[in-house]
């Protein structure tokens, strides 16, 4: 009979002891879990910030964009404008010349 209790009790003693490490595991494989799902939260929240940065540089550069074909259209104009100034400079230089000599 005492051998039997001592089996029984064997037995409960390293159930007992199985079961405190199943528990620790558990515990701290919750913990992992907890701070994985904080890390990708974490993550969630700067992927966010940063889509939205991204599409406010994107809607940045398309104004950026926007402003310098409308300043290459303006130098263009200018430089036509230049062009044509300077080719009148020339007529009238002639044409003060001809009203000199008259």
């Amino acid at each position: 009979m005492m051998s039997s209790w001592y089996t029984s009790n064997k037995n409960y003693v390293e159930q007992s002891e199985i079961a405190r490490k199943a528990q620790k595991e558990l515990a701290d494989a919750k913990e992992k879990q907890t701070n994985v799902m904080n890390e990708l939260e974490r993550l969630e929240t700067e992927m966010t910030r940063m889509q939205k940065e991204l599409k406010d540089k994107k809607y940045k550069l398309a104004e950026l964009e926007s402003d310098l074909a409308i300043k290459k259209n303006n130098l263009e104009i200018a430089e036509k404008l230049v062009s044509g100034l300077g080719d009148e400079k020339v007529s009238w230089n002639a044409e003060k010349k001809q009203l000199g000599i008259m």
